[in-house]
């Protein structure tokens, strides 16, 4: 075992705040809730906003406080209005290098803009950036 010291397990990196999310090809209205918390280079990021319907290009969602790390990855999942009955397993993922995040379905496939039911969207992820 290691040894614990109270200076190497400092936290010395810690930031918290807003963001605001803004949306591709669909709209982002209302902005109930949009937090991060980074600790060190992982950042938890969280968003709970109306949207409406957009067009037929895929959906994403830019204005993430910090860019992910290149070859860094990372997925949540979302809770959206219950419109939409073909729209299955939606979640978000953080793509390498980024500072958007693409929507996604079903089998992973993009969620399109048009597919983004008006009522709401809440999701969190987390993911890694440079420290």
């Amino acid at each position: 075992f290691g040894t614990d010291t109270a200076a190497a397990n400092a936290l010395d990196d810690y930031e918290e705040g807003t963001w605001t999310p803004s949306g591709g090809n669909f709209t982002v209205g209302t902005v109930h809730a949009a937090t991060y918390t980074k600790i060190g280079n992982l950042v938890t990021l969280s968003a709970y906003f109306a949207a409406s319907s957009g067009n037929g290009s895929s959906a994403t969602i830019s204005g993430m406080p910090f860019s992910s790390i290149a070859n860094g990855f990372a997925t949540g999942v979302i809770n959206s209005h219950d419109g939409n009955t073909t729209v299955t397993n939606p979640h978000v993922r953080v793509a390498s290098g980024s500072t958007t995040i693409t929507l996604h379905k079903n089998m992973d496939g993009s969620l399109l803009g048009n597919e983004v039911d008006s009522g709401h969207i809440i999701f969190s992820v987390s993911y890694h950036t440079a420290a």
